[in-house]
């Protein structure tokens, strides 16, 4: 089942701190971590608890800043994610766009070769029924050439 102890939720947080770790969290840290060493040395035993208080609360406002930094990173990757799904989209979109056309043009090439075999096979006969074969329904150049066909 779900484990809501400290541990589980520090590990399952912990990735997405490291993921993007930010310089500026890990110097406001290490103020923290001079507050309190300072506090401790330098300061009368009354007052280390300030110190300390301090630290911890300069540290908590770096981990909140790291959270903030952190899903700013998690946005920004979604984000990302999506303008690539939208381009792989358009691209998809463009690259059956083309092959649709180039298959419309084939057709039409296709339908074009046809109907010009048709009038040469129409020409061919024409010429074979014509008794006297002296052009009376085609051009003599032209009769020569499909006759050498």
């Amino acid at each position: 089942m779900f484990d809501f102890s400290w541990t589980a939720i520090l590990l399952a947080v912990a990735p997405l701190l490291w993921a993007a770790i930010s310089p500026v969290a890990l110097k406001i840290l290490a103020a923290a971590l001079a507050v309190l060493v300072i506090g401790r040395i330098v300061l009368p035993a009354r007052l280390r608890i300030v110190a300390v208080t301090a630290a911890a609360g300069v540290a908590a406002f770096a981990f909140c800043w790291q959270v903030a930094v952190t899903d700013g990173a998690q946005r920004m990757l979604a984000h990302d994610h999506a303008v690539a799904l939208q381009a792989e989209q358009l691209r998809a979109e463009k690259a059956e766009a083309i092959t649709h056309e180039a298959l419309e043009l084939r057709a039409r090439d296709q339908a074009a070769h046809d109907a010009d075999l048709s009038k040469i096979k129409e020409l061919t006969d024409a010429l074979a029924r014509d008794p006297r074969r002296d052009g009376v329904c085609v051009p003599r150049p032209l009769s020569r050439r499909l006759r050498q066909l």
